[in-house]
């Protein structure tokens, strides 16, 4: 007798003659076919064949030993019985669906798959898991033996890798898509979740043995043709599958921020660019304009042009506060398949009304951080603001809003126009030091003329210079950033006092040959030590002495008197 049997998770089989089991939820592209009674012989056998595979689980093997046909013949058979109406499918996922949701995804945004959660607000906890088990499902029902899989994102990635069914596909390469987060956030690491998508698959992992973001752009160019790359890299280029996460664009939210490797100030600047997230750290903004970014071009792993060629990109993102990333990433185009929910879904679809994609083509070209127009009468109050802040409460304690609200100024000028809080402090030191700046006739009046701009002491009140320096310089000790920066700086004008040396010992004030660098160090030594070490105000007498003791020894003295 024909029987209705039920697939644990999956699906509601029903061989025609019986009614449904339970209320399995239609889904988006199910097949559904009206049931007639069996009839004739014919009929009979691929009813009977069909209880023996769905019902009673055996496989085509068995079937065929028992019934005295071929395994082909078997697997034919049970074609024809899902096509003759002998046999119903249903797809009924364990966690409930939004097919509304998914089809308005899917048709706005161009995707291949959208699975979308519905949720309930009386168990928020529930979120993530079930975002994530929708994706675990998409990605175990394509799995291929020989493909590759790069991985790279946040808790809901490593959450769907952990629901991945345990299964054996050793010729499956699982491939870290970015260097490592570092200590901050073992628990989100590129590597562990690599290393826990190969367990479960009794596949190949292929580490990156790196910072997921190096200090310069030379540095990673040099990484990434190192041998021990090399192979993880090739193998990210031809990818089959891509598992990522999307990042909001948020200093208290994105994980390259919480893991060290970006600072407040470098995300607000992203921000003021028009950045709203990322997918690998590639940032976009909320039409899906790629942004170029000095940190696109320090990431080791997967690029922007790796992540466009990847056969199938799975995105797995929750959250009503990642929707406008969500949005961004959505219209960049290099997502195939996304895994979300009801909540974040809804918001996603009203920020698209909201935030209509301009009327003008234009390509998917990546657009650099631009300045803007700059005013300069507007950055110079920033400038003399941010100095009279550094003099007052020292580096360390320099506030952007603070600056901004002093100035007049919206704190989106600031990061448009300097790339950092060390950019920043060390110009208006420089634009003060500049504008104080007056060169002089004398040798000895115009080294006193470049150590006074450079240490602030025409400032109203010469505690703002000392207190500016020795916060910088103790800032330089343990910031590589700053430091490089505060060096820069610093040669900057030694380089005008050994300009100034060099012309005067041109005219013979000087010796021919004397070292200008060795005295332009001397000079610079001395002022340091009075700015660090010394409560004594660097005013004209004391910066005259110095110059004085460093160059007298130096200095022709007087013609001896003939001898009678």
């Amino acid at each position: 007798m024909p029987r209705a049997v039920r697939i644990e998770g999956e699906a509601i089989v029903s061989v025609a003659g019986d009614s449904w089991l339970g209320a399995g939820q239609m889904v988006r592209g199910q097949r559904s076919r009206g049931r007639t009674a069996a009839g004739g012989a014919q009929e009979q056998q691929l009813a009977e064949i069909a209880s023996l595979y769905y019902a009673d689980h055996l496989t085509q093997e068995e079937i065929a030993r028992q019934i005295g046909r071929s395994v082909a013949t078997v697997s034919r058979l049970l074609a024809r019985a899902e096509a003759s109406d002998i046999v119903e499918v249903q797809v009924r996922y364990p966690v409930p669906l939004a097919p509304a949701l998914q089809a308005a995804l899917v048709e706005r945004f161009g995707l291949r798959v959208a699975r979308v959660a519905r949720t309930s607000p009386a168990e928020p906890h529930t979120v993530v898991p079930r975002v994530s088990e929708l994706a675990a499902r998409h990605i175990a029902a394509h799995l291929t033996d020989g493909m590759v899989i790069v991985v790279a994102g946040g808790s809901a990635v490593g959450e769907a890798i952990r629901l991945i069914p345990r299964g054996s596909y050793p010729g499956i390469h699982v491939v870290q898509g970015l260097g490592s987060l570092g200590g901050r956030l073992p628990e989100f690491d590129n590597p562990v979740a690599t290393r826990r998508l190969s367990e479960r698959l009794n596949a190949t992992a292929h580490l990156l043995p790196a910072p997921m973001i190096v200090e310069s752009a030379p540095v990673r160019e040099a990484l990434v043709r190192d041998l021990h790359f090399r192979e993880s890299l090739d193998l990210i280029a031809d990818a089959d599958v891509a598992i990522v996460g999307i990042g909001p664009a948020d200093p208290d939210l994105s994980i390259l921020c919480r893991a060290g490797y970006l600072d407040p100030w470098a995300m607000e600047r992203i921000r003021a660019s028009g950045g709203v997230g990322d997918i690998m750290a590639e940032f976009f903004d909320i039409h899906g304009q790629l942004l170029s970014t000095d940190v696109g071009a320090r990431v080791i792993g997967m690029r922007r042009e790796a992540l466009a060629a990847t056969r199938t990109v799975v995105a797995v993102a929750t959250g009503h506060v990642k929707a406008p990333a969500i949005l961004g990433a959505l219209r960049t185009g290099l997502i195939d398949v996304l895994a979300t929910d009801d909540v974040t879904a809804r918001r996603v679809l009203e920020l698209a009304d909201a935030f209509p994609m301009p009327a003008t083509p234009g390509g998917n070209e990546p657009r650099a951080l631009r300045p803007g127009d700059e005013d300069s009468a507007r950055r110079a109050a920033i400038l003399e603001v941010t100095l009279e802040a550094l003099g007052h409460a020292g580096y360390q304690h320099l506030s952007v809003g603070a600056i901004a609200g002093k100035a007049g100024v919206d704190r989106q000028a600031l990061y448009r126009w300097w790339p950092s809080k060390a950019a920043l402090a060390i110009e208006a030191c420089d634009h003060a030091a500049r504008q104080a700046l007056v060169r002089e006739d004398m040798l000895a009046d115009d080294l006193a003329a470049i150590l006074r701009a450079l240490a602030l002491a025409r400032l109203p009140d010469p505690a703002i210079g000392r207190v500016a320096h020795r916060t910088m310089m103790a800032e330089a000790q343990i910031n590589a950033e700053f430091r490089a920066r505060f060096l820069a700086w610093h040669d900057a004008w030694r380089d005008r006092l050994v300009a100034a040396l060099e012309f005067r010992e041109s005219r013979g004030e000087l010796p021919a040959g004397d070292d200008a660098r060795g005295i332009a160090a001397s000079l610079l030594g001395a002022l340091w030590y009075r700015l660090l070490f010394e409560e004594a105000p660097i005013d004209d007498v004391a910066i005259q002495a110095l110059v004085s003791t460093v160059l007298s020894p130096r200095q022709p003295g007087p013609e001896p008197a003939a001898a009678p």
